[in-house]
């Protein structure tokens, strides 16, 4: 009798601790239903895939304080912010109604996008209990599909699972799939140059429109320039003040947005557009002696008032070639070449003719 006792006691407690867990497990997925598609700790991820159905692809990886495009450049850091901060905040709506679910299904079938976000996760993850951190688990792997009628919320399924969903960001209006491009262009850092002045050993500006206006600035201290005309180079004296400004304007010139090598269009156009004499031909070498040279195009298109060709006076073309932070596997620096469109009121700040630069004295 006194042994039934104690297997009854046994069997009891047992019950009670499956019963308890049962409503923790229950209350837990209560309270995280509506976020089955967000990640609360986005410091964890250091790695993000997308894809979509054209097989475009694009991969971020984290590099100690900042992100890269393919493993092969800077990425824009806000704007993989921006992912992160609204990766945090999704919510689940509604589930997709009855009458919606086959075109949806279908729409995320053919249109939607591969998400996968990668990072630090553990082994063991029950119950608030996290033991034995592991390195790139796979953290959440969703698609993500067009937005809703009225524009407030995006379609998204997990992956392996049947049911879509209604995601959306509370306080916040409109959609979020645009956020999730597979374009790499469009997550590029938009740097041309970055360099503050001790790191710059050499600038040589050539205006093909007004030669007598080009020039080479040597940089042997930081502090005394030598300032000679090109391509006779003779030394000139010059303005102090302006030469510290034009110097310090290296600091951070980014263009305005990067041109698709996918329009094969717009490919065939730069094409043409790069046979043409630019405008200006501007070459920083640094203090590694690797180059950085930008090629200046104008905009042109004919002025019905002047009824003459005139040019934009607020953007350019620009073709620039510059060394990356990568290397090959020999050692080599790879350099970026891309063409891209700029605004005059970021790159006037280097474009400075060398009769601005002479001293008046």
């Amino acid at each position: 009798m006194k042994k039934q006792t104690k297997i009854f006691t046994v069997i009891f407690i047992i019950v009670v601790i499956i019963a308890a867990a049962i409503l923790i497990l229950k209350n837990i997925d209560d309270k995280n239903k509506d976020k089955i598609f967000s990640i609360e700790n986005i410091d964890d991820i250091d790695k993000i895939f997308m894809v979509d159905k054209s097989n475009n692809s694009v991969l971020l990886e984290k590099d100690g304080s900042f992100w890269t495009v393919d493993g092969r450049y800077y990425a824009m850091d806000e704007q993989v912010r921006n992912l992160l901060a609204i990766v945090r905040k999704l919510q689940v709506r509604e589930p997709v109604s009855r009458s919606s679910y086959d075109n949806v299904i279908s729409l995320l079938a053919t249109k939607g996008k591969k998400v996968e976000f990668y990072g630090k996760g553990y082994k063991i993850d029950f119950l608030g209990i996290k033991l034995f951190p592991v390195k790139n688990k796979l953290l959440k792997a969703f698609y993500v599909g067009e937005s809703t009628k009225d524009s407030m919320g995006t379609y998204m399924i997990n992956e392996g699972s049947n049911r879509p969903y209604v995601v959306y960001i509370p306080g916040y209006r409109g959609y979020v799939s645009p956020y999730f491009t597979t374009d790499p262009a469009s997550w590029r850092a938009h740097i041309v140059f970055n360099y503050r002045i001790p790191q710059i050993s050499s600038f040589r500006y050539i205006d093909n429109e007004y030669p007598k206006d080009s020039y080479v600035i040597e940089n042997p201290d930081s502090r005394n320039f030598i300032l000679k005309t090109y391509p006779d180079n003779i030394q000139v004296p010059y303005d102090t003040l302006r030469m510290i400004d034009l110097m310090s304007s290296f600091a951070n010139i980014r263009y305005e947005y990067l041109f698709s090598e996918t329009d094969t269009a717009l490919v065939a156009l730069i094409d043409s557009i790069k046979l043409t004499e630019p405008a200006h031909v501007l070459t920083l070498i640094d203090k590694y002696g690797e180059e950085t040279t930008v090629k200046t195009y104008r905009l042109w298109y004919y002025n019905y008032e002047l009824e003459d060709n005139d040019y934009d006076r607020d953007r350019l073309y620009a073709w620039v070639n510059k060394p990356s932070r990568f290397t090959d596997e020999n050692g080599n620096v790879l350099y970026d070449d891309d063409f891209v469109m700029m605004q005059y009121f970021s790159f006037d700040a280097v474009l400075r003719p060398l009769h601005l630069l002479k001293s008046r004295n």
